[in-house]
């Protein structure tokens, strides 16, 4: 058993390491809260671009020729790998970027765009060098950060660098609630919009200049919706592991703590009954002492 001394400076570790994991899961509760506004309105723009991309689609006569419509049949890919920039978040990271490895491993024709510190780090362990690495959007879900990378996609498709472009997220709501998610970026087939409900308007919809100029006009906006929905549910779901992360260690912590000062209470209570018996052997050979002297032997 340790001594009183070792169990009070362990008892006293163990307060501060809590005040700290206590600290760090109030701080991510409050940022995944500040988040989950910006998804419920996202969600509902997004829903409304696909509408009016339905709507085009359906219109006469339909921009079926444009790039961003047709296949292009090729085995380039681009992936967008958004991990965190931190750990102690739990399996958040690993789960995310062995996911992203499986992606990547079966289309050995792809350039990759890595999102945070850890995804770069993991790919480099592996030695896989990103074509694009891009630090701290991972932790400012904006939309200034989502226009900014939508429009990389962009010029990267348009310059038939690559043949579909691909993000890899770890999604916080809906079916695949905090596993990680692969959705096509671009290009935008038609199919994907034959269940999005569109309005029966009273009488055809007249698009100026022309349903191509409306449609070209709506792929960046539909773009930055699309990115910054896997950026701000990326966000919130790295945020929700870490604070579950941080809850079960203060809760680990909080046994700890009873076990060390049940410890420290046995120790006392054996150094004090250690301390009774050597004053009772000392008074008992005092007296035996007294008792031999008075008699003279």
């Amino acid at each position: 058993m340790q001594n009183i001394n070792e169990i009070r400076h362990h008892i006293s570790a163990v307060a501060e390491t809590r005040k700290i994991t206590s600290a760090m899961q109030i701080v991510a509760s409050s940022r995944m809260k500040k988040v989950l506004g910006h998804i419920a309105y996202n969600q509902l723009y997004s829903e409304r671009l696909k509408r009016a991309i339905r709507e085009i689609l359906l219109s006469s006569p339909a921009p079926q020729s444009l790039p961003y419509l047709m296949a292009r049949g090729g085995e380039r890919r681009t992936y967008i790998v958004i991990a965190g920039d931190k750990g102690m978040a739990g399996s958040y990271n690993a789960n995310l970027l062995h996911y992203a490895y499986a992606e990547t491993k079966g289309h050995p024709n792809y350039h990759l765009i890595t999102c945070g510190l850890k995804a770069s780090a993991f790919f480099h362990r592996n030695g896989i060098q990103p074509d694009i690495e891009i630090m701290g959007v991972s932790q400012d879900p904006s939309l200034a950060n989502a226009r900014t990378l939508a429009s990389d996609v962009i010029d990267i498709y348009d310059k038939m660098l690559t043949d579909e472009v691909y993000i890899i997220y770890t999604m916080f709501s809906g079916p695949s609630r905090h596993l990680p998610v692969m959705n096509r970026l671009l290009p935008l087939l038609p199919k994907d919009y034959d269940e999005i409900p569109a309005r029966i308007p009273e009488a055809d919809i007249i698009y100026v200049p022309s349903p191509e100029e409306a449609f070209h006009m709506l792929i960046p906006q539909f773009l930055t919706a699309e990115i910054f929905s896997a950026l701000a549910q990326a966000y919130s779901s790295e945020h929700f592991a870490r604070m579950n992360a941080m809850q079960s260690a203060t809760r680990n912590a909080d046994e700890l703590m009873k076990k060390l000062t049940m410890q420290y209470n046995m120790a006392r209570q054996a150094a004090i009954t250690r301390e009774i018996t050597e004053i009772s052997g000392a008074v008992e050979a005092l007296r035996n002492g007294d008792e031999a002297y008075a008699t003279g032997n």
